[in-house]
């Protein structure tokens, strides 16, 4: 599939950001993180941030001039993307050395610009879609699940990590819960929007229901929605196994997500 590399970017982008947030809130708001983990984590992230863009190159017909993606600025969101996202990387590199540097002072406040800029790339890529010539991508839906992404995995991946860090200060699963059950909403409100729709987004709407990937993606919400089952009842589902399964069954889900929204779009 040739928008293959912005399926990738554009989830792994969102991932870094939402756990970048998360780990950010959960120092600011006085969780106990050991510096080795707040490393380790803020590594992985800046990691993953840095292989979405190379990623992403792929897309380009002619990969070695994607700087030019940055000269316009003023009317392009693609270039407010790129230049916004590039930020981002850069404040995820200071967050990381200043958890290796231990000055807590300074991931607090580049922690804080980081998600500035985090949320601003978010959008841009997701204005990028937002256009009159795709009526399924033609709306808030677009802004809203990209964040949602972003929501969905950033938590629970660095919950994930803390378990296998045997640091088990706080509890994702809660957090997990809302996301996901407000992912399995989002899905079918916004189907029922494209159906309602123009014809070109009901087309969409049609393409997305007969795919065999819409309803794995809905059998994996299913089965994480199972497995969190006892927060509702107050227990925690907060283990190594369980939040590292979580978030490769929800992680599987946005890659099957993102993929329809690209091959289902029907132009005007």
């Amino acid at each position: 599939m040739h928008d293959f590399p912005l399926v990738l970017f554009t989830v792994l982008s969102q991932v870094a950001i939402g756990a970048l947030v998360t780990l950010w809130l959960l120092e600011i708001t006085g969780k106990k993180i050991s510096v080795s983990s707040g490393f380790t984590i803020s590594s992985v992230i800046a990691g993953i941030a840095i292989v979405g863009v190379l990623i992403s190159l792929f897309h380009l017909g002619h990969p070695l001039e994607a700087y030019r993606a940055i000269l316009n600025i003023g009317e392009s969101w693609l270039s407010r993307e790129v230049t916004v996202y590039a930020i981002f990387i850069l404040f995820s590199l200071m967050y990381c050395y200043f958890w290796k540097a231990d000055r807590p002072a300074n991931r607090k406040t580049v922690g804080a610009l980081a998600t500035l800029f985090g949320a601003g790339t978010i959008f841009s890529s997701a204005m990028i879609y937002t256009i009159p010539a795709i009526p399924a991508w033609n709306s808030g839906s677009t802004t809203l699940s990209f964040f949602l992404t972003s929501i969905l995995l950033g938590p629970i991946f660095v919950g994930a990590v803390l378990q296998w860090r045997k640091e088990q200060n706080f509890d994702f699963s809660r957090i997990t819960l809302v996301s996901t059950g407000l992912s399995v909403i989002f899905l079918v409100v916004y189907l029922t929007s494209l159906f309602s729709g123009l014809e070109q987004a009901a087309q969409s709407g049609v393409q997305i229901v007969n795919s065999g990937m819409f309803w794995i993606r809905m059998a994996l919400l299913g089965v994480v929605l199972a497995m969190l089952l006892p927060t509702i009842k107050g227990s925690k589902s907060n283990n190594t196994v369980t939040c590292s399964l979580m978030f490769l069954l929800l992680m599987i889900s946005e890659l099957l997500g993102r993929i329809l929204f690209y091959t289902t779009a029907v132009h005007l």
